[in-house]
């Protein structure tokens, strides 16, 4: 079996919820380092997806702040189960040119992958079977 969702997922998810003030939103993504987070509602199912993009369009329209994310959250997710292959996960990247995909199971968010955590495990994948120069005939020079 090929690398799949369960071992290139992040775990445990950071997720927040639709009543998570924006302000706490963008502490968790500025204190993680990430660019967008799961929505999950009170079971822990997903719901949607808020983004740094979200939130720029959120804080445009000043009294939709006081709201809250609920109305911003974008709400039409593409999730993986945790045995889609590295290529099903990277035909999504390419097609739908998302930023991160929620890994699910049961409607609950198990993990999540990023363009990033992809690239990481290709690029570990590639230097395993990358030719290794031949040395044996290099000499050590004085300087």
């Amino acid at each position: 079996m090929g690398v799949a969702a369960k071992i290139l997922m992040t775990r445990p998810v950071i997720c927040v919820r639709e009543d998570t003030p924006v302000d706490e939103v963008m502490h968790v993504l500025l204190r993680h380092h990430i660019s967008g987070v799961p929505v999950v509602d009170e079971k822990d199912r997903l719901v949607g997806m808020i983004s740094e993009l979200d939130l720029l369009h959120m804080l445009q329209e000043q009294e939709q702040e006081q709201i809250g994310i609920k109305n911003f959250v974008s709400r039409e997710v593409i999730s993986v189960p945790e045995d889609a292959s590295i290529f099903e996960i990277a035909e999504i990247f390419l097609a739908r040119r998302v930023r991160r995909l929620p890994v699910v199971t049961d409607g609950k968010v198990v993990g999540i992958i990023s363009r990033r955590d992809l690239i990481r495990q290709i690029h570990q994948i590639r230097a395993r079977f990358a030719p290794q120069p031949d040395t044996s005939s290099l000499r050590p020079t004085a300087v």
